[in-house]
């Protein structure tokens, strides 16, 4: 655990980039006694405990009760996303919305294009906007993937989550930023990112609990 931890330390340089105001995160939590997060893509947050453990965390930090709403859905993608936002993100009324779903529109069974992405993250963002003028919206890139997981995704999972960087550039709305990361722990400690990461596409608990996390919550904080 000690080694762990000392390797995250290392690699915890976190390259993301917030194009809104990153404390305004924290002013939403501090600013009133509740509020609602929804997370919202694929198995990578469907099936994760990040989303748990960042608002333990965050509600640590605000002393802001949270209500979590795990909207995402394993095996989907941005369209199926855009098709959804209504009843899964928009009826919750939520203060925070973080959504990720690249890693899935570069599998070939899907035949999206990079700009299939950017469309319908576009359309999310807009929806979300005209309807929910105050949310924060917080885009989200995730880990890469690696042998059969990699292949299905035409080694081409750098370009998709480019299209989401594109989006927020575009709209000026929060990036989380976590494909540097695991590129970076890919290049550097090949042991412990196949420990995190052992069915090349799923990051495991611990992962969630030492890697995703805390990265995500050192971006909010230090930007």
């Amino acid at each position: 655990m000690k080694f762990r931890l000392q390797v995250w330390l290392g690699l915890l340089f976190f390259t993301g980039s917030l194009f809104a105001n990153t404390n305004s995160i924290f002013s939403i939590l501090q600013s009133q006694p509740s509020a609602t997060v929804v997370f919202y893509g694929t198995s990578l947050t469907a099936e994760s405990v990040w989303p748990n453990v960042l608002i333990q965390e965050l509600e640590k930090k605000t002393e802001s009760k949270i209500k979590l709403i795990n909207s995402a859905m394993s095996g989907q993608n941005s369209k199926w996303g855009a098709l959804n936002l209504q009843s899964r993100v928009i009826s919750k009324l939520p203060n925070i919305v973080f959504i990720e779903f690249a890693i899935n529109d570069a599998h070939r069974r899907y035949k999206l294009s990079t700009n299939d992405t950017k469309r319908n993250f576009n359309f999310m963002i807009l929806q979300i906007k005209r309807q929910l003028p105050k949310c924060q919206i917080v885009l989200m890139t995730m880990s890469d993937a690696k042998g059969v997981a990699e292949s299905n995704r035409q080694y081409k999972i750098a370009d998709y989550y480019q299209s989401v960087v594109d989006v927020a550039h575009l709209h000026q709305v929060m990036l989380i930023d976590l494909y540097p990361n695991w590129i970076r722990l890919r290049q550097q400690n090949q042991m412990l990112y196949d420990q995190y990461m052992p069915d090349g596409l799923h990051p495991t608990d611990i992962a969630a609990k030492e890697f995703i996390a805390p990265a995500i919550l050192e971006q909010l904080q230090n930007d």
